[in-house]
């Protein structure tokens, strides 16, 4: 009888509690890496986005061509689709005889996304 009473079928108070110390100390550094993996993701997506932006522009000035307004002092472009994302400056009066432009087109939101290339007037 006395060997039923003294059964311990349990877990004592310090097991439970070194338990989860160990389990806190393996799931901190996951954690962490799952923040740092959304970050990177959602800035991939926004240099995405602007690169998607840049490239529309520049096979829309392809297609139709540029068309320059200088009122404002800088050679600039007026024919755009999406002139909130992106930004497409002329870097050069037309060239003579063929009538190019040196267009430069960048985004808005990523700098470091930006295409130069040569494109005929309207």
């Amino acid at each position: 009888m006395r060997k039923l009473l003294k059964k311990n079928d349990g877990y004592t108070l310090l097991e439970v509690v070194v338990s989860m110390l160990v389990l806190a100390i393996i799931a901190a550094p996951i954690g962490s890496a799952f923040v740092v993996s959304a970050r990177v993701n959602a800035y991939a997506d926004k240099v995405f986005q602007a690169r998607l932006a840049v490239s529309s522009a520049a096979e829309q000035l392809m297609a139709e061509g540029v068309e320059v307004d200088t009122t404002s002092g800088t050679s600039t472009v007026k024919n755009l689709s999406n002139s909130e994302k992106v930004k497409a400056t002329v870097t050069n009066d037309p060239i003579p005889a063929g009538d190019l432009y040196t267009v430069t087109i960048s985004s808005t939101d990523v700098e470091t996304v930006k295409v130069t290339m040569q494109v005929h007037g309207k």
